[in-house]
């Protein structure tokens, strides 16, 4: 199972309750924890979701999260704007019937990126 993998608490409970359902249901609550996660440490509100808060608070220049002092690191953004694309947005709108491996892969790619999002560090004010 999946949820043995899983590493964040939140993402696990989450997927944990969801064990009996679609494979799409938990891809979308996946989906929906991360996004959860990236308002909430980046400090966004409720006014943005997928694609547009992820370039919101991870824009190179203006965001409020930062993950490198590489000033030029857009590769990051990019990253998790593919993972709203394609983990988050499809089952979110229509019903898809993923393989198992496939499901689990994208589950297991989602707590990596929140692994990722908690070595995050707000930008500091200018």
């Amino acid at each position: 199972s999946a949820l043995r993998e899983i590493t964040d608490d939140v993402l696990k409970k989450r997927i944990g309750t969801l064990l009996d359902s679609p494979l799409d249901t938990m891809i979308r609550g996946a989906g929906v924890v991360l996004e959860d996660r990236l308002r909430e440490i980046g400090e966004a509100g409720y006014d943005l979701e997928g694609v547009r808060l992820v370039d919101a608070v991870l824009n190179p220049k203006k965001g409020t999260l930062v993950f490198s002092s590489h000033t030029g690191e857009g590769g990051i953004r990019m990253l998790y704007r593919g993972a709203m694309q394609f983990i988050r947005n499809p089952p979110m709108h229509k019903l898809i019937e993923y393989l198992e491996n496939t499901a689990h892969l994208l589950i297991r790619l989602v707590d990596s990126l929140l692994q990722l999002l908690s070595e995050a560090e707000l930008r500091q004010a200018d």
